[in-house]
């Protein structure tokens, strides 16, 4: 997988490989979303440590206007200390409705988290980015062909066994008096014919033989 940034762009540009079509599609579609999921996890982290502190709150706060409540209900009217309670049980009301604005703002403001969008989703792909079949010929030729003549060069170069009259003047600095063709086959033991091309050969050679 890779991850580059086009110049001058807030893009990301998501890149998967894998061994089918349709496991390099999967594959980038669940990064994508799962980066997505991690950047909207980041963006209302905070949001939402305020959220659960509002929420506690909020139940003390509602524990203590049922427990002023059940006070109050077994309270006369007449009884002293009722005006403050009924005060303290008001003033809990509103940090209440205070409580619940709150957190309907923070889950609004949670909800207005955009951690950005896939602009085109990943398609099924028609070719196989490797092998590339003409990268691979021109690195052959590139690279093989120099290669392959070098190691030919070389072994011929250091090779011992003689493949041309030419080998015998240039590492025995021997004189060559005559060489057989190549589409002369013949056994070992065997005596070239006076008209064969082998005898031909050898005849012309004697005959041009410089006498003492």
């Amino acid at each position: 997988m890779s991850v580059t940034v086009p110049p001058n762009t807030a893009v990301l540009e998501i890149s998967f490989q894998a061994g089918s079509p349709q496991a390099a599609q999967e594959g980038s579609v669940a990064f994508s979303e799962a980066y997505l999921a991690h950047r909207l996890a980041g963006a209302t982290a905070s949001l939402d440590r305020e959220i659960a502190a509002a929420n506690t709150e909020l139940d003390t706060v509602g524990g203590e206007i049922a427990e002023a409540q059940d006070r109050l209900d077994g309270m006369d009217s007449g009884d002293g200390g009722r005006a403050g309670l009924e005060s303290d049980l008001e003033d809990l009301q509103n940090r209440a409705g205070e409580l619940e604005t709150e957190i309907a703002g923070l889950q609004a403001q949670t909800e207005a988290v955009t951690p950005g969008r896939v602009i085109n989703s990943a398609s099924l792909p028609q070719t196989p980015i490797s092998p590339k079949a003409m990268f691979n010929l021109a690195a052959a030729l590139g690279v093989g062909l120099p290669l392959g003549l070098m190691l030919a060069w070389a072994r011929h170069r250091l090779a011992r066994k003689v493949s041309y009259p030419a080998d015998l003047v240039d590492r025995c600095e021997l004189d060559v008096v005559a060489s057989v063709p190549p589409g002369v086959k013949f056994q070992r033991r065997e005596v070239f014919g006076a008209y064969s091309p082998g005898g031909a050969c050898s005849r012309s050679c004697a005959t041009s033989s410089p006498r003492s």
